[in-house]
């Protein structure tokens, strides 16, 4: 290339003489110059730009794994303003790799490793929205499943006419539990008639229940009080009181035994009772009923 230089420069020389020649070399020198300042600017301009491509790939694919992470924590609702602000960050990044291409690769390089240092510290850390917006579990209520009462159920809570509507004949009573249950809802009800026969019951299959005894005394008074059977009540306390001789309920018994036999008409038996009631129980709280009813002054 010099020698074909040398060859043109001789021509020139003996064409135009030494004077136009030599300024013609020193245009084709400066000609030289500039095309040799805009080949190393052109050059250094396309490393540049090989830098910035192959950086902002590595930005991307690092942006990506750090998406999919986000997404594994929070779900797929991450806000959009984290890719808006991960965008302007990789463009401003950009930018700033373009416009450092006329300084130097190394500035822009830089420049590019901390914007996306900071964009992947802003990716890792969860925002408050990204907490707020995140999938909450579905609140589980449980379903009030509505419970039939049954008879039982009902008298024990103290609705008596209920229990009564639905008791029917009773036939599944059968322990002294229920029974008595039964004749407590037939007398709450204004059914005396119908506890008397759940009351006969618990006396003649479970007289050794403990509830016997009440059962024989409520039988009593069912019958002098709601049925005006001072007989049949008489005969009611008599067994009461021989289920519990010493029982809580012995001396009651006693006393409206006395009480039955004289509403009865049988004033005879009724003041022999109220002699065997005075002898067990001289300072008995029932002394002046048993006074009244059995004729004693």
């Amino acid at each position: 290339m010099s020698q074909v230089g040398d060859v043109i420069a001789r021509a020139v020389r003996a064409e135009w003489g030494e004077d136009r020649a030599a300024a013609v070399a020193v245009q084709l020198q400066a000609r030289r110059r500039r095309r040799t300042r805009v080949r190393a600017v052109v050059g250094a301009v396309a490393v540049v730009s090989i830098a910035v491509v192959v950086l902002w790939t590595r930005d991307q694919r690092a942006e990506d794994v750090a998406v999919d992470a986000t997404h594994a924590q929070w779900g797929p609702s991450e806000p959009a303003a984290s890719a808006s602000a991960s965008a302007s960050a990789s463009g401003s990044a950009s930018a700033s790799g373009s416009a450092s291409a006329s300084g130097s690769a190394s500035a822009s390089a830089s420049a590019l490793a901390s914007a996306s240092e900071a964009r992947d510290r802003a990716l890792l850390k969860p925002s408050a929205r990204a907490v707020a917006t995140a999938p909450q579990p579905a609140e589980v209520r449980a379903v009030p499943v509505p419970v039939v009462a049954g008879w039982r159920e009902l008298a024990r809570g103290g609705d008596m006419q209920q229990a009564y509507d639905l008791l029917g004949h009773a036939d599944d009573a059968t322990t002294a539990e229920d029974l008595m249950l039964v004749a407590d809802v037939m007398r709450l009800t204004s059914h005396p008639g119908e506890a008397v026969a759940p009351l006969r019951r618990v006396i003649d299959e479970h007289a050794a229940d403990p509830r016997a005894p009440l059962a024989a005394f409520t039988l009593g008074r069912v019958m002098l009080e709601q049925l005006g059977r001072p007989a049949d009540a008489a005969d009611a306390f008599a067994r009461a009181a021989d289920l519990a001789p010493d029982g809580p309920l012995a001396e009651d018994a006693a006393a409206r035994q006395v009480e039955a036999r004289s509403r009865a008409g049988d004033a005879r038996e009724a003041k022999r009772l109220a002699i065997e009631y005075l002898r067990r129980y001289p300072h008995g709280r029932q002394v002046p009923l048993v006074l009244r009813f059995g004729g004693i002054k």
